[in-house]
């Protein structure tokens, strides 16, 4: 959400490739409570821009099926409302390239102060969705396995140095083969009729 409110302001500019990556914030389950008075309270016109007030409400309303420290857990937003009010806006974006989630470890909490939700790997369907929809992909489920994730990671979710410099490479792989593609294509002359 963030992400799409910053881009309202900055679509008109030009830009050779627009790098995305939002980690897990918006999938990741949390406290109900949390989730509707803190984090829709304060972003509630994107949200509701994008998804509409009912369908987000019912969405926050509803429930995961799994407590953590005592509250129902929620995410910001289904998978079908990712898929079909989300995605089709990030496919409109000219050169996006989108890094996806790793893998979670369920046996491990890195540096983290606290164990995480139960369910906090529903997180890898949403990264594998957008992963299909998107052209341009540094897909980290495929790139790391768990003992990467322990070694590149902090704490399951945010890369350290080492795993901050493997997306670093794959970025500039991924721009050096869209660079030749670019290359590759056959001019055209302009026709006049």
């Amino acid at each position: 959400m963030d992400f799409l409110q910053l881009w309202k302001t900055k679509k008109t500019e030009t830009f050779d490739y627009v790098i995305l990556h939002v980690g897990i914030v918006d999938a990741s389950p949390r406290h109900q409570g949390v989730a509707i008075s803190n984090i829709y309270s304060d972003k509630k016109s994107i949200f509701d821009e994008i998804f509409g007030e009912q369908v987000i409400n019912d969405h926050l309303h509803a429930d995961l099926m799994c407590d953590y420290e005592g509250e129902r857990t929620v995410n910001m937003y289904s998978i079908e409302m990712a898929e079909r009010y989300l995605i089709p806006q990030l496919q409109e974006i000219d050169n996006l390239i989108w890094i996806g989630t790793n893998k979670i470890d369920d046996t491990w909490r890195g540096n983290y102060w606290n164990d995480r939700p139960a369910n906090i790997s529903l997180v890898e369907g949403y990264s594998r969705l957008f992963a299909g929809k998107l052209s341009k992909v540094v897909d980290l489920l495929d790139l790391w396995s768990l003992e990467d994730v322990r070694k590149y990671t902090f704490d399951n979710i945010h890369p350290n140095k080492n795993g901050s410099d493997i997306i670093y490479d794959h970025i500039i792989r991924l721009l050096d083969e869209e660079t030749q593609k670019q290359r590759e294509r056959p001019k055209h002359p302009n026709v006049r009729s």
